[in-house]
Parts: structure tokens; C-alpha cells; sequence
């Protein structure tokens, strides 16, 4: 009897009678035109992550509650990326002012441009909302 040529497998893909003298075994071909093996294949896929990736919340991409000072982007396509300063806020809605970013990425406020009131939960990025670009 050969020793488990694949020692890194479970039982359920490992055979005592298996070696490299048996290449016909289903386990050792490339069954999908992948380049693995159907035990190689079984390896891969049962690594535990660290982390979970998939479910794990990126603080990056995460919307902040509007709050006064902050600058958000228009983000219907009709607007051309209007950038809005939030000027006050009450219990419903904000009141923003349309500005300009600096080089620098100060806001200039436009001028002959009047104010607006928004509703708070339009703050958020979809294609009727607003997305946050920063504080100014």
C-alpha cells in the first residue's frame, strides 16, 4: 500500500488505494477544462477566510447623516454634478447653496444662485439623490 499521495485533503477525497499509478481516476483528471483537479478544486474551495468578505461593511463606502457644512454631488445626470453646501438643517429637509470647488477643494458659493430645500432622506446615493463628497 502506497502512503496518501494528497495528504492536504479531507477523507472524503482522499483513497489508500489512491496513487499516481491510476490516472484514471476521476479525482486526478480535469474534469472542466479548469487546469485543477477535481481535488484540487475541493482544496480551494474549503479554505476558511479570515474575514467574511462578502458580508463585511466598508466605512468607505458608507453614506454619513447630511449635517451642516458638508458638500453633496446631484447625481442625476441632467444636473452635471451639481454640488450642493448644507447650509442649515431642520427636522425634515436642508437648506443648501449651489457651489463651486476650489483647486484646493474649498467651496465658492455661486453667484445669482438661490438657495434650496431638500428633503433629508433624498441624501443618499441613488440616481434621484445626492451622493457625500466631503466637509468643507
Amino acid at each position: 500500500m502506497t502512503p496518501d499521495p494528497l495528504p492536504f485533503c479531507d477523507a472524503l477525497w482522499t483513497d489508500p488505494e489512491l496513487d499516481a499509478t491510476t490516472p484514471d481516476d476521476p479525482r486526478l483528471r480535469d474534469l472542466r477544462g479548469q487546469g485543477l483537479t477535481a481535488v484540487q478544486l475541493h482544496t480551494i474551495t474549503d479554505v476558511q477566510l479570515a474575514t467574511d468578505h462578502l458580508t463585511e461593511r466598508n466605512p468607505m463606502t458608507e453614506t454619513p447623516t447630511p449635517a451642516v457644512g458638508q458638500i453633496w454631488q446631484d447625481n442625476d445626470p441632467r444636473s452635471d454634478g451639481r454640488r450642493l453646501l448644507i447650509e442649515w438643517i431642520d427636522d425634515t429637509h436642508a437648506k443648501v447653496r449651489q457651489v463651486a470647488l476650489t483647486a484646493d477643494g474649498h467651496p465658492v458659493p455661486l453667484p445669482g444662485v438661490r438657495q434650496s430645500r431638500i428633503r433629508l432622506d433624498r441624501f443618499r446615493p441613488t440616481s434621484t439623490g445626492y451622493r457625500y463628497i466631503g466637509t468643507a
